[in-house]
């Protein structure tokens, strides 16, 4: 079982190999030249050739003694691979019990999936724990093929899987946490550059055809509106940032899509701040300023749309209401007109009680 992957790299023959096959140096080939050590300069021409062809560089390994296995800890400068520390990992699976393959299955697959979510120093103490252990695992392993005769073997084997799996489960949950950092840091970056298109929209706000004769002067209340239903959104990122109550889904989205989800917010804040302008300015909302006053409007249309900005389900709620209000008209229901038995034109009664009845539609 291996971790190596040839990327076509340049190739390298062993000086000491002479089977004339120019190849990638992997994991395999390091594990034979830690066992033929006694050739002059083989090994560390080897890790050289390895480092260069899988374009990682070692930083720490363990390669056992009894048996062919060897984990490294490596840092990768590959961008088609992820750039980060990992670990490398060979041995012969199905030599000891389907638990200890199991568990360093379960440790590769936490330590993949950590690899996209995390920054480089979460990403390094991943590997580093991992490394841990699975040199852990071999070196067990490794000690119960140079003692075979030795019956309690396999009781130490999964002693140390039991061991090994409660670690894993402690990494899994710091990976967790860490991701659903690492995504709330890109989260608030990506408010810059929406706050930027709110800066644009703002400036184009000042050529929009509206009546300067309105209920304030548009050329100043629609950029006042844009700007303070941006910052309301932002207001609101934050001020849920500090009391833990973001909405940054771990499983659900990537560091790019969490940077562009922040980049909307302020976007979508600024839109509901110029909607309620026009809205409340139109008259299809009922809101009044406490007072008739012209120097009071354009404080209590930033008011509304800072609001907006800040509380995003409440101005969906909102608009959708006055929206049907308007389009509905004010009755909740309509009431049909009675039916009538075939050719006689008589209206229909309840067979019970002798009533009239009507239908009502329900919106």
């Amino acid at each position: 079982m291996s971790d190596d992957e040839s990327l076509g790299a340049p190739t390298f023959v062993p000086t000491c190999a002479r089977d004339g096959v120019a190849r990638p140096a992997f994991l395999v080939d390091l594990i034979e030249a830690y066992r033929q050590r006694h050739l002059p300069c083989f090994f560390t021409e080897t890790r050289k050739s390895y480092e260069g062809d899988q374009r990682a560089r070692i930083l720490d390994s363990y390669f056992a003694d009894s048996t062919r296995a060897a984990v490294l800890l490596v840092d990768v400068g590959d961008r088609r691979l992820g750039r980060g520390p990992r670990t490398r990992l060979e041995y012969e699976a199905g030599t000891l019990t389907p638990e200890f393959d199991a568990v360093i299955r379960s440790c590769r697959v936490i330590e993949r999936r950590a690899q996209p979510r995390l920054g480089r120093l979460a990403q390094l103490t991943v590997a580093q724990d991992m490394y841990t252990l699975l040199v852990y695992l071999l070196r067990t392993a490794d000690h119960c093929a140079a003692e075979p005769e030795r019956p309690d073997n396999l009781r130490k084997v999964d002693a140390a899987t039991v061991v090994v799996r409660r670690e894993a489960e402690e990494i899994e949950t710091y990976v967790e946490e860490s991701a659903r950092q690492e995504l709330i840091a890109r989260y608030v970056l990506g408010l810059l550059p929406g706050l930027l298109v709110c800066a644009v929209l703002l400036v184009l706000s000042r050529w929009l055809p509206l009546d300067p004769a309105g209920p304030a002067p548009a050329t100043l209340a629609i950029p006042l509106c844009i700007g303070a239903g941006g910052l309301g959104a932002v207001v609101s990122v934050l001020s849920r940032i500090t009391s833990d109550r973001t909405d940054v889904s771990v499983r659900d989205r990537s560091k790019r899509m969490a940077m562009a989800t922040g980049a909307f917010r302020p976007i979508i804040g600024a839109v509901f701040g110029a909607l309620f302008f026009l809205v409340v300015a139109a008259g299809l909302l009922p809101l009044r300023p406490p007072h008739d006053a012209t120097a009071g409007l354009l404080p209590f249309f930033a008011v509304v749309a800072f609001v907006a900005g800040f509380n995003e389900r409440w101005a969906q709620d909102t608009l959708v209401r006055t929206v049907r209000k308007n389009v509905d008209g004010p009755g909740e229901s309509r009431t049909l007109p009675p039916r009538t038995q075939k050719g006689a034109g008589a209206e229909s009664s309840d067979s019970v009680s002798g009533k009239k009845w009507s239908s009502r539609v329900l919106r």
